[in-house]
C-alpha cells in the first residue's frame, strides 16, 4: 500500500464520521453500511471503535454547548 494508503483513508474516515453524525437523516442512514464496508478496507476494528468513539465524544461535547445556549460560529482566536 505504500505511502498512497493514508491519502485513500482520509476521505472514507471524513464520509464515516459524517455518517455517525447525521445517521438520524435517513438520507445518510441508506448508505451507512456501505460507508462502513469502504472504512474497513483500510482500518482495523480497533481503529474503527476508535474513530467512533472520536466522533461520539466530539458530538456529545458540541450538543452540550448548544444546550447551553452556544451558537454555532467560527473559533475565536487563541489567546496568547
Amino acid at each position: 500500500m505504500g505511502d498512497r494508503r493514508p491519502r485513500r483513508r482520509r476521505p472514507r474516515r471524513l464520509a464515516y464520521t459524517e455518517a455517525i453524525t447525521r445517521v438520524a437523516d435517513a438520507t445518510v442512514a441508506d448508505g451507512f453500511g456501505a460507508r462502513h464496508d469502504a472504512l474497513a478496507e483500510h482500518f482495523s476494528q480497533e481503529e474503527i471503535l476508535e474513530i467512533i468513539g472520536i466522533v461520539l465524544n466530539m458530538n456529545v461535547w458540541t450538543r452540550l454547548k448548544l444546550a447551553e445556549g452556544a451558537s454555532p460560529g467560527p473559533a475565536e482566536p487563541a489567546r496568547s
